[in-house]
């Protein structure tokens, strides 16, 4: 009798132990599905919240770092590729001395037998007005490009005309 009371006191423990395994099991599942639920709800506040950095408008549009120098290195290259003129341009002005000259170009002077010293040539007007003359060079070049640039574009971009 007593070795049936001990198999039926074990079979109940056993029972037991696997209905408290199965609430062990089960309170896990919620707790782990509480831990899952708590951790999204805490990404959707940071994707929410304005002074975070993974707030969600500036994930969208606000580009990485060294992206748009990428993007504008990139540009520069196929646009040096295309008008490979343009640098060819930019060699030949700059091969040109745009400073400031303090004294001026110095006059052509003769010397005749009756006269004397005699000024062929004076640069008086052309040292006064060098600035002026230099500016008006400059957009008289500068309008020859964009006439020579809206003429080719259509050609260089695909277009006949």
């Amino acid at each position: 009798m007593f070795g049936q009371l001990d198999s039926l006191a074990s079979g109940i423990t056993g029972a037991i132990g696997s209905v408290a395994s199965g609430i062990g099991s089960i309170s896990s599942s919620i707790g782990s599905f509480f831990d899952t639920a708590g951790n999204f709800f805490i990404q959707t506040l940071d994707y929410i919240n304005p002074l975070s950095d993974n707030f969600l408008p500036k994930i969208i549009f606000v580009p990485s770092d060294g992206f748009l120098s990428d993007v504008f290195s990139d540009l520069n290259d196929s646009i040096a590729y295309k008008f490979s003129w343009i640098n060819d341009l930019k060699t030949i002005l700059s091969s040109f001395d745009w400073s400031e000259k303090t004294g001026g170009i110095d006059n052509i002077h003769a010397v005749l037998p009756i006269v004397g010293d005699v000024t062929i040539v004076n640069f008086q007007y052309l040292n006064d007005h060098s600035v002026w003359i230099k500016g008006l060079s400059s957009a008289f070049v500068y309008f020859l490009i964009c006439v020579y640039v809206v003429r080719t574009a259509p050609s260089l971009l695909g277009y006949m005309h």
